[in-house]
């Protein structure tokens, strides 16, 4: 299967998903569901290589990573600005 090809295939089964709620909430309530190490205490390095722990709770919308931290504070992460340790 060609890169073209699989992509293809994605978005059809992304807009078979969305359209079987007739909005996006069906799709990111799945999504969510499938996150992995969700509400698992997990380490996680930030980009100084620090370790901390944190909960993933979700996903937002822009694609930022939700996490809730030790101190019960809730931090949004953008793509490689965190790296999870399992």
């Amino acid at each position: 299967m060609t890169k073209k090809n699989l992509l293809k295939a994605i978005v059809i089964e992304i807009t078979e998903n969305i359209s079987k709620s007739g909005n996006t909430s069906y799709f990111w309530k799945k999504y969510h569901s499938l996150l992995f190490r969700k509400d698992i205490p997990t380490v996680f390095h930030n980009n100084d290589n620090k370790p901390f722990m944190g909960i993933i709770k979700e996903v937002t919308e822009t694609g930022k990573l939700k996490l809730i931290l030790d101190d019960d504070s809730i931090k949004e992460y953008d793509i490689k600005e965190v790296k999870m340790l399992y």
